[in-house]
């Protein structure tokens, strides 16, 4: 099926295409306005004729409607209704067996049973930022394939046939938490301009907040404190979640780096072979973007902007002024939580 939005022109090729398409079953819908005219002048009167009939041809073959979540179900094109809590997706089939990628991108979604359209025999989750897979718990009711999606704010996923058979268990039973309150040690290493700072805070705020010379920092700040672990929470599976970071964050524990976050969520699994009962050690390296150190530059260093022949300037065409810029919020805003592992 083919969806063509509204639109006045459409090229010649495209036209005869469609129409070729048409020819071998594929089902066109022109989702409001139809294209009046061709692309181009030349041989205007010649084309204008080919183009009517063609025109006219591919009308009596195809589909007219501005409502096309009415239209497409009744051509067999399966709707998600998941959509409205916020997910958006991909679903395409890769040897004959349906592939998600399914993207959170609002707030209104954590977990819960999600109706797919396609048929999903065993469904798994692929993580592809740890590259791991992990089964989903799913039943099937009505001939649909129902799983049970736990998907944090920010965060994407791939679901695809797996080889086990999985159940409809789903683990709600409350998961431990260790907020990572109190004092932090802060250190900043290398970056431009060089800063010279070690201090304590008690609270984690953006780096551009605490001097005159910090909000111009462009380079990595490491924030370290002391974690007391009790036995029961040792022994679990646990992750880090790092809440607010500005930009990326290095983290290592017992001096083991166990991973770097980038992305929304900001969270790692921490392996179990690196922690221990009572004191370890975290240490986050967070490296911040260089436009704070741009608004300094820019004053000190006009002439960067000079070429030969053109001159950089802003998305707006208009003469680039980064000393104008406000500082980007910079470091590791948290809350800094470890969390057992769940579904």
């Amino acid at each position: 099926t083919i969806v063509i939005p509204s639109c006045n022109y459409l090229p010649e090729q495209t036209l005869e295409t469609l129409l070729a398409l048409s020819k071998q079953g594929a089902k066109i819908i022109f989702a409001g306005e139809k294209p009046s005219s061709f692309t181009g002048f030349n041989e205007f009167e010649a084309r204008k004729a080919k183009f009517q009939t063609q025109m006219a041809l591919l009308s009596q073959q195809s589909i007219s409607g501005k409502d096309i979540f009415t239209v497409l179900p009744s051509l067999g094109v399966p709707q998600e209704s998941w959509t409205d809590k916020g997910l958006r997706f991909i679903r395409k089939k890769q040897a004959g067996k349906a592939i998600y990628f399914i993207s959170n991108l609002d707030n209104q979604f954590a977990a819960g049973w999600i109706t797919l359209s396609a048929n999903m025999v065993n469904p798994r989750f692929y993580d592809v930022l740890n590259n791991t897979y992990k089964t989903v718990p799913t039943k099937h009711e009505n001939g649909k394939t129902l799983v049970y999606l736990s998907l944090a704010s920010g965060e994407s996923c791939f679901l695809e046939e797996g080889k086990t058979a999985t159940t409809a268990i789903v683990n709600n039973s409350a998961k431990a938490s260790l907020t990572l309150s109190g004092a932090w040690e802060v250190d900043f290493l290398a970056g431009k301009p060089r800063i010279q700072l070690s201090k304590t805070i008690d609270q984690l705020s953006s780096w551009t907040t605490w001097a005159d010379s910090t909000d111009f920092f462009w380079g990595t700040v490491r924030y370290s404190k002391a974690i007391d672990l009790s036995k029961e929470l040792a022994s679990q599976n646990l992750s880090i979640d790092l809440g607010n970071v500005n930009e990326s964050a290095v983290v290592k524990i017992n001096g083991k780096v166990i991973g770097t976050a980038w992305c929304l969520p900001f969270k790692l699994t921490i392996p179990k072979s690196v922690l221990k009962i009572g004191k370890n050690s975290l240490e986050i390296e967070v490296k911040n973007l260089s436009a704070n150190y741009m608004r300094l530059y820019d004053k000190q260093h006009p002439e960067w902007k000079k070429f030969y022949d053109a001159n950089i300037v802003s998305v707006k065409y208009k003469p680039l002024d980064a000393t104008k810029w406000s500082p980007m919020p910079s470091g590791l805003m948290g809350p800094v939580v470890l969390k057992t592992l769940g579904n």
